[in-house]
């Protein structure tokens, strides 16, 4: 077997558009027979499904959602007539799936029955069972075992049996697509059910003529010889064709797994309907005469093999012509050549034989048999080469009851090869490491397992190297992180989004789009009204300008802390850091050399802690926290009651060159989730974390090419930096774009926000008028933006202190629930007008003990009103800023007002003791002679 390793999503992400149609992988993992290049030899996107415990199941690679009990068999008019009642999971736009959307379940590691037999006790069905209910035919009932077939919306655009009216579907008993006719002689047929939602796009193509003899299909990206074979082949004849071909540049040609192959089926055509084979015409399709003598196409072979009870010496075909079969006439006997399961059908022939043997077909049908078929070759998409497990032609897959391998569904390949399939293969002289000579594989590949970039993976790297994307723009999902959002992306400023229905709820529907370290003077937005010291000199932001226009803006707002992960966790949960005892993103440890010894502080959320998720979900809301996360290692959103979420993200942005922030591709995930929310009928709660404007500082070519070309400011200066939040602030106005398309901008609570101030201090004073920057306690960083537009909302400014904990309680205020406490004060009284002012129980308090990055030293504040108090727990002095008057916090009013100085040391004392908060404490090994002769200190606090 030629060896091939084709890279997942990281290649995805150099398409012109992401994928909308990501195919499942079979879960065949076995081989049969020594033959090279079969199904099991490539892995691609592993079944992985989600049990929402409500009767509904989502699929993480399609996004598509189903009912999980197809219930009793009905008739294709009821299944029509019932999906428009169905009512599962609290949703009300369930629909008949067509043939691909029902395709994409099958599981080809089933076992194919006897049809005579009534002993189901060894056979696996060809769905996982495991997850949707599956019955067998009932043999009391006078049906056989293989009565098991599911009905799709997808007609036959010709008829079968000699004139009837057919509609294709699979049967998971058997494992095949086959055409049914809708009424027989005997009566309608009955089939049993599964409805879907979501993903509307799934199953749809997009060709594109490479002009190489090469078609793309964008959909799905995988890449189809345009040709077929010309001729036909037996099936190891067939793999052998495939695994040695070079074409087009390339030497990666794989014989299709079945799915693959019937995702390029076009069902709206047929020889008898349209004179071609079905398949777009953009394909070249060879003709051959059929064994009636008509003109007529090929069956075409996948390397997927079709296991039986007890042999696995077939393999699955699809039917691009006629399906044909001898039927016998019920009066004279004599045998009749007809299409009987139509153009697209699935079935399977022998690997290897004479097809003479068999000339009136077998099976129940007289299937015609015909060993030597056509072959249409595939490469990329999203498999990747793999070793398997070789059972001779002749034996069984069949696993004892009850004892089937964790490999049936592929899941625990859902990471690629692991380190020893790795260098099993590519270290040639056994040294341990793998050289950029050795490896085989593509080389961005090579450059993602060689972490360290010093020219070799190490067992080491292989093992702790990211696992390549399944898609084109996150990391594969976690476990239980639902990902239907598949959505272009080739013009993200102006993304056209098909047409939804609309359906209006009673809640509103909450938007927050919080920013990664956009400082308070970091848009063009005035903070105070007709202070143009507080807004950038430079960069642009139109559309946070509209979004002002519209609601709120709170010249007086905070993030909870200076830095991401204790400001995420405070906002979800609307507790302090201090309280939670998360007040560091990392490090915290004590440092013996320090004056001052600080305890190491938690790293992740309970997941017993109420959250936003928790909280809105009880409330009937559909929710999802898309982007960054950064809370907890390996812990993700979908752990604190988010429906939707892009994994263990942390920190780590995986953009490209024309969104190298993901701002526009999350955004566009998150306008696929506002959709489905409201054809749902259901309130959504949508938070859009994004990766901006952290460092690094990346934006698209033709932003930073705007600012070049302007003059710089006297502050800001910087194009990149200008470019990515051009960037940003353009994102909202897809957001926007959305909710007017979608009908709920009356209904929609739209909230932008920033986790912690701008980089910034006296060399680069980021965040002038503010002192300072992220990582202090001075107000440049932890005043932030904050604005506020929705039903009911006062346009203009407020003046009152507030912070990023008192979202906790607003949101829940909306959803119709109740969350206030100390920490998180409801804002509606403001927003609506209704008081100017509100008194808070407590005081806001901040808290960071620990050393952090060059002088900073362990700070804590309080903020009541216009004063503040920062304590500087290395120098043990706390001084008293009056924010009205020194915004900038330049003069120590502790000595002017005593009393107010000695209540807010006292309400500090208190507020710690409160929370029972980690303080530091005075390290007795401390030697200040060696720390002064190691470095020379430059104290923030000596302003």
């Amino acid at each position: 077997m030629k060896i091939l390793l084709i890279v997942l999503g990281a290649l995805m992400a150099e398409l012109v558009s992401a994928t909308t149609y990501p195919i499942v992988d079979t879960g065949q993992i076995q081989a049969y027979g020594t033959e090279a290049g079969q199904d099991a030899h490539y892995l691609a996107n592993a079944p992985s499904y989600k049990d929402h415990g409500d009767g509904t199941v989502s699929d993480l690679v399609t996004g598509l959602m189903w009912t999980q009990d197809p219930g009793e068999k009905m008739t294709l008019a009821e299944a029509e007539k019932n999906a428009a009642k169905c009512k599962t999971g609290g949703y009300r736009d369930w629909r008949l799936p067509t043939i691909k959307e029902l395709y994409s379940l099958i599981q080809l590691n089933g076992t194919d029955p006897d049809p005579m037999s009534t002993d189901t006790s060894t056979l696996k069905p060809f769905i996982d069972d495991a997850i949707f209910t599956f019955k067998y035919g009932d043999p009391a009932k006078g049906e056989r075992i293989i009565d098991s077939q599911f009905a799709t919306s997808t007609k036959y655009v010709s008829t079968t049996m000699g004139g009837n009216e057919t509609m294709f579907g699979v049967n998971f008993a058997d494992g095949r697509i086959k055409g049914y006719p809708i009424q027989t002689r005997r009566g309608k047929g009955r089939y049993y059910v599964l409805y879907v939602r979501g993903n509307s796009e799934y199953g749809k193509n997009s060709f594109k003529d490479n002009d190489d003899g090469t078609i793309t299909d964008e959909a799905s990206g995988l890449t189809w010889m345009k040709a077929d074979s010309g001729e036909g082949m037996d099936w190891p004849t067939a793999l052998d064709y495939a695994e040695g071909m070079e074409f087009a540049g390339y030497s990666d040609w794989r014989l299709p797994n079945a799915k693959e192959l019937q995702s390029i089926i076009d069902y709206t055509r047929s020889p008898d309907t349209t004179g071609s084979a079905a398949i777009d015409p953009i394909f070249d399709a060879t003709e051959i005469i059929n064994e009636g003598g008509e003109k007529d196409f090929a069956h075409y072979w996948t390397g997927s093999t079709h296991v039986g009870v007890r042999k696995s010496d077939t393999a699955v075909y699809f039917a691009f012509g006629r399906s044909l079969g001898w039927m016998s006439d019920r009066q004279s006997g004599e045998k009749q050549l007809m299409d009987v399961h139509g153009a697209g059908s699935q079935r399977s022939d022998p690997k290897v034989g004479d097809a003479s043997r068999f000339p009136y077909g077998r099976g129940p049908q007289g299937d015609v048999i015909r060993i030597d078929n056509m072959v249409r070759l595939v490469r990329g998409g999203d498999a990747i080469a793999a070793d398997a497990e070789v059972k001779p032609d002749s034996q069984s897959e069949q696993s004892p009851p009850g004892e089937r391998p964790n490999q049936a569904s592929g899941r625990q390949n859902r990471n690629g090869p692991s380190p020893d399939r790795i260098f099993s293969r590519f270290d040639a002289n056994n040294d341990g490491r793998i050289t950029k000579d050795e490896f085989k594989g593509p080389e961005r590949r090579f450059l993602m397992l060689d972490q360290d970039n010093d020219g070799a993976i190490t067992r080491e790297e292989a093992a702790d190297a990211p696992p390549p994307p399944n898609r084109g723009e996150r990391p594969p999902q976690q476990e239980g992180a639902p990902r239907p959002f598949e959505v272009p992306a080739e013009d993200p400023t102006h993304a056209t989004l098909p047409p939804v229905s609309t359906s209006p709820t009673d809640k509103p529907n909450i938007v927050f789009i919080y920013a990664d370290d956009m400082g308070w003077t970091g848009t063009s937005l005035e903070m105070i009204p007709g202070e143009t010291s507080t807004r950038s000199d430079f960069y642009q932001t139109p559309n946070l300008e509209k979004l002002a226009a519209r609601g709120m803006v709170f010249s007086q707002a905070y993030s909870p802390a200076s830095l991401c992960t204790p400001s995420r966790a405070a906002v979800l949960t609307g507790k302090t850091p201090a309280e939670l005892r998360i007040t560091t993103p990392g490090g915290g440890r004590p440092d013996d050399s320090k004056k001052l010894l600080t305890l190491k502080p938690e790293t992740r959320l309970p997941e017993t802690l109420p959250t936003l998720g928790t909280l809105l979900q009880g409330e009937g809301y559909t929710t999802a926290l898309l982007g960054k996360w950064h809370l907890g290692r390996n812990d993700h959103a979908g752990m604190y009651g988010f429906d939707f979420h892009d994994g263990s993200t942390q920190n780590k942005c995986n953009g490209t060159e024309t969104d190298p922030k993901e701002i526009f591709s999350l955004t566009e995930r998150g306008i696929r989730f506002m959709e489905e929310s409201v054809n749902a009928g259901k309130p959504f709660y949508l938070q859009l974390s994004h990766y901006a404007v952290h460092a690094p500082v990346q934006s698209r070519p033709e932003s930073i090419g705007k600012f070049e070309k302007a003059s710089p400011g006297g502050i800001h200066t910087a194009a990149d930096y200008a470019g990515m939040t051009w960037d940003l602030d353009s994102s909202l106005h897809q957001v926007f774009q959305a909710l007017e398309r979608l009908g709920i901008t009356d209904n929609t609570y739209v909230v932008f926000m920033s986790d912690n101030g701008a980089q910034g201090n006296r060399r680069k004073p980021n965040n002038t008028p503010l002192f300072a920057g992220k990582g202090t306690l001075f107000e440049g960083g932890i005043r932030v933006p904050l604005m506020i537009a929705g039903p009911g909302i006062k346009t203009g400014y407020c003046s009152t202190a507030v912070c990023g904990t008192d979202l906790f309680a607003t949101f829940a205020t909306w959803s119709g629930a109740s969350a206030e406490s100390e920490n998180s004060v409801d804002l509606t009284p403001l927003l609506t007008g209704q008081a100017k002012q509100f008194e808070r129980k407590q005081e806001l308090l901040f808290h960071y003990p620990h050393y952090g990055q060059g002088p900073q030293t362990p700070q804590t504040a309080l903020i009541s009103d216009e004063w503040k108090l920062l304590k500087d727990w290395d120098a043990g002095t706390s001084k008293l800023f009056n924010l009205d008057t020194d915004i900038g916090e330049t003069k120590d009013r502790s000595r002017e007002e005593p009393e107010r100085y000695a209540a807010m040391v006292q309400q500090m004392d208190q507020r710690l003791k409160e929370t029972n908060a980690q303080l530091p404490t005075s390290n007795p090994n401390y030697d200040p002679t060696a720390t002064q002769t190691t470095r020379r200190r430059r104290s923030l606090n000596s302003n």
